[in-house]
């Protein structure tokens, strides 16, 4: 009910929680990115992370200038994780999908920012690895996310980087007003961004357990195979048999055993019938039609007319139920 009083952990939670909005009143972010005019390049790096509760990226400029690196905090950006439960690998991929799309604002408020000069860090060595691979060999979620990144950004800047210099990591864990304020890696980035070559080593092998979830998200392909007992392809060879009700019980009862294997059809078994046997020699019929009229049939059975130049135009042909060609009319032929 409404007039219970909180458990006592959620109230000590709170209070502490309005204490450091008192200290957030002294928090203060440089305004100016360049401290000198004569800057000679620029860099954007952009740091994404995540944790069950939420996901993010923070965006910094590392700024040349003619004897040193300078960094300056741009931006941050972070959501909380959605209801429905993700796993961490696709919490990192909304992290990453934020970072594109503020590289992306961000080049475009910065028109002095080449798309080559735009780096994208992330820990998450699986994230990396959907970003590299072919968006069409992941499942849909991954899929959709990673395409826009690859719209987005070039795949060639997207390394990896160790979580203990991941300055997101204050977004997705949490950290203290007082702390976040004495923070240098929130403010400035991670201090290898101010020596000269900054270290984008390549993503090293997965292990066993990433590699596991980089599998979870592969698409599934499906192949099927449709066999059709009425091709150009008769079941038996006729030149190995002289005897035709030889051929047609050997052909009833492979017709069978083919009706048997289907789902949801009653089983036979016992000795053939006469409707079997009838349907063995309507299947030969089929064959020798098929083979003998092969375009005739074909336009016959995709109820187009059959061309003028073919010997069955005059006979008006037309197919039965059983697939079976016959003439359409055999009065008009006549005498009479």
């Amino acid at each position: 009910p409404w007039d219970e009083c909180v458990p006592s952990e959620i109230k000590a939670t709170f209070i502490e929680w309005l204490n450091e909005i008192e200290v957030l009143r002294k928090f203060e972010i440089p305004r100016l990115y360049f401290n000198e005019v004569n800057w000679e390049s620029v860099e954007l790096h952009l740091f994404s992370d995540a944790s069950p509760k939420c996901y993010g990226s923070v965006a910094y400029f590392r700024i040349k200038y003619t004897d040193r690196y300078v960094t300056s905090f741009i931006m941050s950006k972070s959501r909380l994780a959605p209801l429905k439960k993700l796993t961490l690998p696709r919490l990192e991929l909304l992290g990453a999908l934020i970072s594109a799309r503020m590289g992306h604002y961000l080049q475009d408020t910065f028109p002095m920012l080449k798309r080559e000069n735009i780096f994208y860090w992330s820990d998450s060595q699986i994230c990396i690895h959907w970003i590299k691979g072919k968006a069409d060999d992941w499942k849909q979620f991954v899929r959709n996310r990673v395409s826009e990144i690859k719209e987005r950004t070039n795949t060639n800047r997207w390394h990896h980087c160790a979580g203990k210099f991941i300055p997101a990591d204050k977004l997705t864990r949490g950290i203290s007003a007082q702390a976040l304020m004495n923070d240098e890696i929130w403010f400035s980035g991670p201090p290898w961004l101010l020596q000269i070559n900054v270290p984008c080593n390549k993503s090293s092998d997965i292990d066993d357990t990433e590699l596991n979830c980089v599998e979870e998200e592969r698409r599934k392909l499906i192949v099927t195979f449709q066999t059709n007992i009425e091709s150009f392809q008769p079941l038996l060879n006729l030149d190995n048999y002289s005897d035709l009700d030889k051929v047609i019980r050997i052909t009833s009862y492979v017709l069978r055993f083919a009706n048997n294997c289907r789902h949801n059809r009653e089983k036979v078994i016992g000795n053939l019938t006469a409707n079997e046997l009838i349907n063995a020699e309507k299947y030969w019929v089929r064959c020798v039609q098929q083979t003998e009229f092969e375009t005739e049939y074909e336009e016959i059975k995709h109820h187009k007319s059959v061309t003028r130049s073919s010997k069955l135009f005059s006979l008006n042909p037309m197919m039965t139920e059983d697939g079976l060609l016959c003439l359409g009319g055999r009065l008009q032929k006549s005498d009479f």
